[in-house]
């Protein structure tokens, strides 16, 4: 089997960034993150035990962001993304493709049973976390959170249908999708899929669309700091 991706023992989120890192998809601006310690937290929590590494991912809505914005910069910023996904048990590389390839039912199972969701990491200094699904934190008797807006996202994975429930977020960057940005495309990945999940707007589309409400229609959007509340609205 050809593998466009690689396997690992979970141990941190840190190692995770080095590892990219080392593969020279992000630079070491990434290492200082500020969310990587509560990544590193959350993903212990929900017991993770092992994750795949894919270098070489088409992730729609940083597609969408590239060609508006990052393709026409001086710096050379990549159209691809890597893609991580985690699983809850430990698998071994060779007998997983050996187990898809003899098309046993057992590692499938394993497969979806475990998994605990993804991370798109895009080739941006710094503000590298793209579309996040992850598993909730439990929720038992001794906890007072509740998820009211979750729903299933779906992924593919050397042909294994994967199911997530799972409310998506991505981090603020400095040019396409500043706070309230990121925050509306949250609240449509919730809201808005009723409506069709490529009716959901891209971080640059819904800061694009804001622009037509303005009254200065020859100034240049992108990079933008922030919308207004009339935009948001």
């Amino acid at each position: 089997m050809n593998s466009t991706y690689r396997l690992y023992e979970y141990k941190s989120f840190n190692d995770i960034i080095r590892i990219v890192k080392d593969s020279g998809i992000i630079d070491e601006q990434a290492e200082t993150n500020e969310h990587i310690d509560y990544l590193n937290e959350y993903l212990e929590c929900i017991g993770t035990k092992s994750f795949i590494f894919e270098p070489e991912y088409v992730d729609r809505d940083y597609m969408e962001d590239y060609t508006r914005y990052y393709a026409k910069c001086f710096q050379r910023y990549s159209k691809l993304c890597s893609r991580i996904i985690f699983f809850g048990e430990k698998f071994n590389q060779s007998k997983l493709e050996k187990d898809i390839i003899e098309g046993n039912s057992e590692i499938i199972k394993s497969l979806q049973s475990s998994f605990l969701g993804f991370i798109v990491l895009r080739p941006l200094p710094k503000t590298i976390l793209g579309k996040i699904c992850l598993k909730t934190y439990p929720v038992n008797e001794h906890s007072n959170r509740i998820f009211p807006v979750l729903r299933n996202y779906k992924i593919h994975f050397l042909g294994i249908e994967l199911t997530i429930k799972s409310l998506a977020f991505q981090e603020q960057d400095n040019a396409i999708a500043a706070c309230a940005t990121s925050a509306l495309w949250s609240a449509l990945q919730g809201l808005g899929y009723g409506w069709g999940k490529n009716n959901i707007s891209s971080p640059s589309e819904i800061t694009q669309n804001a622009k037509k409400i303005t009254s200065d229609y020859s100034k240049n959007f992108f990079p933008n700091k922030g919308l207004q509340t009339s935009q948001m609205a």
